[in-house]
């Protein structure tokens, strides 16, 4: 069997149920693991990461389940030049790819495996379900994302290259921005 055969199935949150076992995950690995409790979005209390972008129309969170628990998730926003605020066109040097004002892009982000099944099959499931989310059904010729310098490697392996963006700096640290051209025909 090939490795394609034993990846992970993917599954796209649709029920509250789903993001809020999704949102627990982040918090197990950011804060409980991670020590990362100052990051924003957090809430201590319920003991879940919720951001504003889970819950836009345009963009999927995706997970996995391993022995009956959420073992990985990462989120694909999609935008267009028209449609990105300022931030995140400035974020990625959008400008500098001359995109037509409709041409989608996506981010790749808060990707996410839990430590007991990192090094498994979750990534490339993830990173597959992506691909076919960014040609398939997003149509994007690009997808973005930003990683601290200790996981660049791990990204160049999914595609992700460096290039000639500002570093960005947030409240976890300075952040390496990555491109990886999904779809160049």
């Amino acid at each position: 069997m090939s490795i394609l055969g034993k990846l992970e199935s993917v599954h796209v949150a649709q029920t509250p149920s789903e993001f809020q076992e999704v949102y627990r995950l982040r918090y197990q690995v950011y804060v409980n693991e991670l020590q990362k409790g100052f990051l924003k979005n957090i809430d201590h209390k319920n003991r879940y990461i919720k951001d504003p972008e889970d819950e836009r129309p345009e963009s999927v969170v995706m997970y996995t389940v391993t022995d009956g628990m959420v073992s990985g998730t990462m989120r694909l926003d999609a935008y267009t030049s028209a449609t990105a605020s300022q931030e995140i066109l400035n974020r990625f040097n959008i400008k500098a790819l001359n995109l037509d004002h409709d041409q989608v892009f996506t981010e790749s982000c808060r990707l996410i495996i839990s430590e007991k099944y990192r090094g498994g099959h979750i990534l490339p499931a993830l990173a597959r379900k992506a691909y076919q989310l960014n040609t398939q059904i997003f149509k994007a010729i690009y997808s973005f994302q930003y990683g601290n310098a200790g996981l660049v490697d791990y990204y160049r392996k999914l595609g992700f290259r460096p290039y000639a963006a500002e570093l960005i700096h947030n409240e976890d640290g300075i952040r390496i921005p990555m491109i990886n051209v999904v779809n160049d025909v």
